[in-house]
């Protein structure tokens, strides 16, 4: 059965866990998970075709939505940045299923204009396996 996204919670947490809806980013719109792994070339010089084998797995999380100053989520995410740790991305992709995963902030971007809200984005890319929760 396909998941509706509009009880759609993300999480940022400093340790690992679920965490409570204290946790939430306030004003997210769009999160997306990516997974990617590694490709090695392995083609032989007489092979007519090139050949590759998978390597290591990969994965970030990339969101957006409006900027709360006040919001603890989007703060630990400034501080995290700003320090070089972790943060641990939850996301319930209909409130209650989905994703968890440990994260370093890559980039974080906050724009504004005179006739519409303050936005936010960022990349945080994962350090460790992506569990289902």
């Amino acid at each position: 059965m396909a998941l509706a996204a509009h009880n759609l919670k993300v999480r940022i947490r400093t340790s690992s866990g679920l965490g409570t809806d204290s946790d939430n980013m306030s004003g997210v719109h769009d999160v997306g998970l990516s997974r990617m792994r590694d490709e090695l070339e392995t083609t032989d010089f007489n092979d007519t075709s090139k050949n590759f084998i998978l390597g290591l797995k990969g994965a970030e999380v990339t969101f957006s939505g409006a900027y709360e100053s006040g919001d603890t989520a989007y703060g630990r995410i400034e501080t995290a940045f700003g320090d070089g740790t972790s943060v641990y991305a939850v996301i319930l992709w209909n409130g209650t299923a989905g994703h968890n995963v440990e994260c370093k902030v890559v980039t974080l971007d906050i724009s504004g204009a005179r006739d519409g809200l303050v936005e936010v984005s960022g990349t945080l890319r994962a350090t460790g396996a992506v569990s289902t929760v």
